[in-house]
């Protein structure tokens, strides 16, 4: 971190949890089946 002004602290981390929160709900969806290619070769 290049900065040491508060403010400028404070938003890269909320711009750092949201990136995160990204993350952790894509993880958590998961993949699926209808997208692997195993199943698509199927239809």
């Amino acid at each position: 971190m290049s900065s040491n002004d508060p403010e400028a602290i404070r938003a890269d981390i909320e711009r750092t949890r949201a990136e995160i929160s990204n993350d952790v709900n894509a993880l958590a969806e998961g993949p699926t089946l209808a997208g692997s290619p195993a199943v698509r070769s199927r239809r």
